[in-house]
C-alpha cells in the first residue's frame, strides 16, 4: 500500500508545481528597469494655507519610474506554445505627504507606454484652493486626496467666448505666487486669471503682474512669473548671495572689495553675485530712479560703513528677483566666510 500512498501524494504536489511553472512561464508579469526618481520641483502648500484636517499641509512630488511587462499576443495554432511581446512603459506616481511626518496623504499613479506622445504629470504650483498640475492640459486637484476638481474642459464650458483661444501646450499656462491663481496666456495675448472655485476667467491685474517681476510689460512679466512654496533647484551658497542691494527707503547697500568699489558706475548692477577670495567690507550710498525707472547712485559718493571686514562676504537673499525690494538693512543678512 506504501507505493500507492506516495502516488496519490505526489500527484497533486506535482500538479501543483507544474501549474506554478506555466503561471511563472506564460502568465503577464511587470517589473522595474530602473530606480524611481523625483521630476521637477518639491512644493509644499504650508506657504498658501492654513492646515486643516480636508486641507493638511503637505509636501507634493513627481516620480518617475521606467518599467516594462510582458504581454501574451495569443498562439498561432492549438499545438503552438504561446507568444508574448515586451511592453515598456513610464509609471509616473503624484504624492502628497503630510508635514512634518512625512506620512503619505494621497497618492495617483499614471502607467504612459513609451509609443504614446502623452507626457506625466507635471506640478505648476499650489494655490489656497488646491494643487496645479499640468497632464493634457491644467488641472486642479484637492489637497485632500488629490482628485481633479477643475479642468480644462470645465474651464471652457465656463468661458465660452474664451474656449477657442485657450492654449493647448503647458507654456501658455502659469501659477502666479503674487495673484495665487492660475494665469492663462491666451491665443490672441491676452493675460487672464481662473477663478478656482468656479472656473471662470477674469483679466489678469497687469499691475502686479509687472510689479511681482520687475518687468516693463505684461507678457515679460508672465514669463517670469513665479509660484510660492517651491524648492530651489541648487542648493549651493553662491546662488544665494548678492553683493549689493537696493531698500524702498532710497538706499544702496554693497558688500564689497576696495578695487570692486572702484569700478562702480552710476547704474548699479542687478542681482551681482560675489565671487574671488577677497576680504569686503560694507558700503552704503543714497540711490535715484532716471526717467527709464532705473536706480543711480554716485560712486563718489558710496562710503564705508565702519570698519568690519567679511571674507568672501555677501547678502542672502530673501526671494528670487526680489532681492532691489527689501524693507531695510536689517532684512538680509551678512554671510561672513571664516
Amino acid at each position: 500500500m506504501r507505493p500507492k500512498t506516495k502516488y496519490l501524494i505526489a500527484t497533486p504536489l506535482f500538479i501543483g508545481f507544474a501549474a506554478l511553472v506555466m503561471w511563472s512561464t506564460f502568465a503577464a508579469r511587470d517589473w522595474p528597469e530602473g530606480t524611481a526618481g523625483i521630476v521637477g520641483r518639491v512644493w509644499t502648500n504650508a506657504t498658501v494655507t492654513t492646515a486643516t484636517a480636508s486641507a493638511p499641509a503637505c509636501v507634493f512630488t513627481v516620480t518617475q519610474q521606467d518599467r516594462a511587462f510582458r504581454e501574451r499576443i495569443g498562439t498561432s495554432s492549438r499545438r503552438s506554445a504561446p507568444s508574448f511581446r515586451i511592453i515598456h512603459y513610464k509609471q509616473y506616481r503624484l504624492q502628497s505627504r503630510r508635514l512634518p511626518g512625512g506620512e503619505l496623504q494621497a497618492e495617483v499613479v499614471t502607467n504612459i507606454r513609451d509609443s504614446s506622445k502623452r507626457d506625466g504629470p507635471q506640478i505648476m504650483g499650489v494655490v489656497p484652493e488646491g494643487l496645479w498640475i499640468f497632464q493634457e492640459g491644467p488641472v486642479l486637484c484637492s489637497y485632500n486626496n488629490l482628485a481633479p476638481v477643475l479642468n480644462l474642459d470645465t474651464v471652457r464650458q465656463k468661458n465660452p467666448d474664451l474656449a477657442d483661444t485657450l492654449p493647448a501646450a503647458m507654456d501658455g499656462y502659469k501659477v502666479s505666487g503674487a495673484l495665487n491663481a492660475l494665469v492663462v496666456k491666451t491665443k490672441d495675448l491676452q493675460f487672464y486669471v481662473v477663478d478656482a472655485a468656479t472656473g471662470k476667467m477674469s483679466p489678469a491685474d497687469r499691475a502686479t503682474m509687472e510689479a511681482d517681476t520687475g518687468q516693463k510689460n505684461q507678457s515679460q512679466a508672465f514669463h517670469y512669473l513665479s509660484a510660492y512654496g517651491c524648492s530651489r533647484g541648487s542648493t549651493s551658497v553662491n546662488d544665494f548671495r548678492i553683493s549689493s542691494f537696493l531698500t524702498s527707503t532710497g538706499q544702496w547697500y554693497g558688500l564689497l572689495s576696495e578695487d570692486k568699489v572702484a569700478q562702480l558706475s552710476k547704474w548699479p548692477t542687478r542681482n551681482d553675485r560675489p565671487y574671488a577670495e577677497e576680504w569686503r567690507q560694507l558700503y552704503n550710498v543714497a540711490y535715484t530712479v532716471d526717467d527709464r525707472n532705473e536706480p543711480e547712485i554716485d560712486p563718489s559718493a558710496v562710503k564705508p560703513l565702519g570698519t568690519a571686514r567679511f571674507l568672501n562676504g555677501g547678502f542672502l537673499m530673501r526671494t528670487d528677483r526680489k532681492v532691489w525690494d527689501v524693507a531695510g538693512p536689517s532684512s538680509s543678512l551678512q554671510y561672513p566666510q571664516p
